[in-house]
């Protein structure tokens, strides 16, 4: 089980560096993760300010 981090989440909603964006699909749905709940509200904050500022 890989455990990610905030980065490779954000990297594969974003989908804005297409070389790391592929990276992250690779990993997210080809193996056995772990988010931890931290992870999950930083990718929330980072994704809401991303909203935010192209609002």
């Amino acid at each position: 089980m890989i455990r990610v981090d905030t980065n490779i989440i954000v990297r594969y909603f974003a989908d804005d560096i297409k070389e790391q964006a592929d990276k992250a699909q690779e990993i997210l749905e080809n193996e056995e993760v772990f988010i931890s709940s931290e992870v999950i509200a930083e990718v929330i904050y980072v994704m809401l300010e991303h909203l935010i500022k192209n609002f």
